[in-house]
């Protein structure tokens, strides 16, 4: 919980405890310190960390006992008994709920990025003239999706970080939407911080390094952002796109919504699921084929990403990353462009791949994490015999502790996710060492010719992971 909503919390029941209710005497007319503190710290809350739903309970009582000690002290009386009890009952249980919605759904800080380098950030449509949309019905339409860039920054001296969600009034129903909860659940969301600095100019001249980020099935762009922005602070141009239907929610500039589209993929393991996941995996990767093509344009100051980023981008030294669905996306991506130099998948569902490429192997390195969720799964036994086919490096990085969602955001909504099953027992911050760890050196081997101890194995800081290399 944030500070203020702690204050919130406490001071009434600072109150409560000295007595609510008593006659007028000195020791009530001392009550009236917390009790104007408690309405201070509501406006200040309000103004500094903002409302959301899970304080209201809070909010009430508060007033409602800083009110009612400013009139008892002004004009005292003497209640019947049950009522300052049954009052007391009632305040401390609503205390009670607040504190512990406020526990359960708290509002998080994004994990900061270790690099010594500040971060901009700037959002682009894309439109495809070249490919039909083929997951509307509407003849004609073309592929869009948004694009977010991450990059190394030298924002003005007194920038704040932007929202972690531009779109926030949008994704926070939509995830409460994709859990089978009430919309409202996560009105939150907008509250959250981001560790990047919006249209900030850019540092130094470069030119950096490049990499693409590919989110999973009902994933979105800013999911797996505290690995994005760690990435960029290193001095990496970063860019993650919304896979348009794919992704659990995706707002253009005009302001039409685009939701996950469910009917895409059957049920798992019907008749037509692999035809259709083996589809969207294309399409996914077919995106990162137009946006590398994208930031080409804008290397020559072209395109829709305008002339910030001519000649500072190195995409001669371009990898991929990606998560579950996008995981697979990526290498495919990488299986038929040679622009991709090295690729990362985490937890990738490999079944979705094209065959041809599974077969050959990549002639690109590639390191892959597994958590429990996929460990010897299909997709982790074609996997390896994907890596033993390859004509370079690689490695293979298992998590037994840890579950398909770690290795994206989802863990810092509440710190109730393990029980419900969005989470493995890894403490969220080993997991987000360890995959900031890895990546950051596998990346600065094969991009950057900066050997790591790491991917020979002789440096093993994280125990809870078995690291291999395969080839």
């Amino acid at each position: 919980m944030r500070p203020f909503e702690v204050v919130l919390i406490l001071l009434p029941l600072l109150i409560l405890a000295l007595g609510l209710g008593a006659p007028s005497s000195a020791k009530t007319r001392a009550r009236l310190a917390p009790a104007i503190l408690t309405v201070g710290a509501i406006v200040i809350h309000l103004i500094v960390e903002g409302y959301r739903w899970q304080m209201l309970p809070a909010y009430l009582i508060s007033a409602d006992v800083a009110l009612t000690t400013a009139m008892i002290a002004q004009r005292p009386f003497t209640p019947p008994r049950i009522v300052p009890i049954l009052g007391r009952i009632v305040a401390v249980s609503g205390l009670f709920i607040s504190g512990f919605l406020g526990w359960a759904f708290p509002v998080p800080d994004l994990p900061a990025p270790t690099g010594a380098l500040k971060i901009g950030t700037s959002s682009v449509y894309l439109k495809d003239e070249s490919r039909e949309e083929i997951y509307t019905d509407v003849a004609g339409d073309r592929r869009e999706i948004m694009a977010q860039i991450w990059y190394p920054a030298a924002p003005p001296a007194n920038a704040r970080p932007m929202r972690w969600l531009s779109n926030a009034p949008v994704i926070g129903p939509a995830i409460a939407k994709w859990v089978n909860l009430p919309d409202f659940l996560f009105d939150h969301v907008n509250l959250i911080n981001s560790n990047s600095y919006l249209d900030a100019p850019m540092a130094g001249a470069g030119p950096y390094p490049v990499l693409l980020y590919s989110h999973g099935w009902g994933g979105f762009r800013q999911i797996n952002q505290n690995q994005i922005e760690q990435l960029a602070s290193q001095g990496y141009v970063v860019v993650a796109v919304d896979h348009s239907y794919g992704a659990m929610v995706t707002e253009m500039p005009d302001g039409r919504v685009i939701f996950n589209k469910r009917s895409i993929l059957p049920p798992g393991g019907s008749p037509g699921f692999a035809g259709s996941f083996a589809e969207l995996v294309n399409v996914y990767a077919l995106d990162l084929r137009f946006t590398l093509d994208q930031l080409e344009r804008a290397n020559a100051g072209e395109g829709p990403f305008g002339q910030r980023f001519a000649g500072r981008l190195d995409l001669g030294r371009a990898g991929l990353f990606g998560h579950s669905t996008g995981g697979a996306a990526v290498l495919q991506a990488c299986g038929n462009d040679p622009r991709c130099k090295a690729v990362i998948g985490q937890d990738p569902v490999t079944t979705g791949v094209e065959a041809a490429i599974t077969s050959r192997g990549l002639a690109q390195p590639s390191l892959t994490f597994y958590s429990k969720d996929y460990l010897d799964s299909p997709s982790d036994t074609q996997l390896l015999a994907m890596l033993r086919a390859g004509r370079a490096d690689g490695y293979r990085i298992a998590i037994p502790t840890a579950a398909h969602y770690d290795f994206v955001l989802t863990p810092f909504f509440s710190p109730l996710a393990a029980t419900i099953g969005l989470k493995g027992p890894i403490p969220s911050d080993r997991v987000v060492g360890l995959i900031d760890a890895y990546q950051g050196a596998f990346f600065d081997q094969y991009l950057r010719a900066t050997p790591s101890t790491l991917l020979t194995g002789a440096s093993r800081p994280y125990p809870e992971a078995t690291f291999t290399k395969v080839k």
